[in-house]
């Protein structure tokens, strides 16, 4: 007969609120396992003074503390170890914390970024002081093919993972040598690059964008159709008493990501300048 206070795995799972199948787990590798065992049934089952464990393995699976230091704690758990294993997770969730809000500013740019470029008014120059921006990039060859360029862009995200970057990514760009861009040559890119937020050291993988004035304008459409934005730009430039001192850079607002239709397209082009 089986005894008071006793539960069935059914029964504890309904009163605590979790699957048999975790129960059944739990039990096969040590973590929780049912008290008594029914001599006659073989049946086993839980008891009441085994609640309070239970309720410790969920408060640790909900901190997602893994299942291997549970069961460490569990068979030898005293007041320091407790201590240990929540700071442990404390930094954890501060970490966690820091990437999160690393993660909202990346949307929160994103969002700004598509809103500021559907809202843009064709042939607006604007003036910009910008800051020296962190970026990984690619020297290109000379006449680079669309499908080479998607080659570079995953390469070099490939590379940002592998030095734990990721999180720091944030515009594509690409860039038109001075040279090029006074022959105007609008097509002949010479390096891909993608800006890094809140950079991590310096290390031999990365650049900087040099700080200084940059005459800026959103340029609407493919990007193969880029020269009547340019000629825009060189206009606003000359009239303002500025001349071009360096790569111009195209950076992407609204692309293949946004948009599927290239009419939609919005670039932002950045040419850095000085006075006379």
């Amino acid at each position: 007969m089986r005894e008071k206070q006793t539960f069935s795995i059914g029964e504890i799972a309904k009163i605590h609120n979790i699957a048999e199948s975790t129960l059944r787990y739990y039990d096969q590798i040590g973590i929780f396992q049912p008290k008594i065992v029914d001599p006659k049934s073989k049946y086993r089952y839980y008891t009441m003074d085994q609640f309070a464990q239970l309720d410790i393995i969920k408060f640790l699976r909900n901190m997602e503390i893994p299942l291997s230091e549970i069961k460490q704690y569990i068979h030898r758990r005293n007041p320091a170890i407790a201590l240990e294993l929540l700071e442990k997770q404390q930094q954890m969730v501060s970490r966690k914390q820091q990437e999160l809000a690393l993660v909202k500013e990346i949307l929160d740019d994103k969002i700004a970024a598509i809103q500021t470029g559907l809202r843009a008014e064709p042939f607006t120059v604007s003036f910009k002081q910008l800051p020296s921006r962190t970026i990984a990039s690619i020297e290109l060859g000379a006449k680079t093919s669309d499908e080479m360029l998607d080659y570079y862009i995953t390469s070099l995200q490939n590379d940002l993972l592998s030095l734990d970057y990721t999180l720091f990514t944030g515009d594509i760009g690409i860039s038109i040598a001075q040279t090029a861009l006074l022959q105007k040559n609008y097509q002949n890119y010479n390096r891909i690059f993608i800006v890094l937020r809140h950079s991590p050291e310096q290390n031999e993988h990365l650049t900087k964008l040099p700080a200084g004035m940059y005459a800026c304008m959103y340029h609407r459409g493919p990007y193969e159709q880029t020269e009547n934005t340019y000629e825009h730009l060189f206009e606003e430039i000359a009239i303002r008493g500025y001349k071009i001192s360096g790569d111009a850079l195209e950076l992407g607002v609204i692309d293949l990501s946004v948009a599927q239709e290239e009419s939609e397209y919005v670039t932002e082009m950045q040419i850095p300048v000085v006075t006379y």
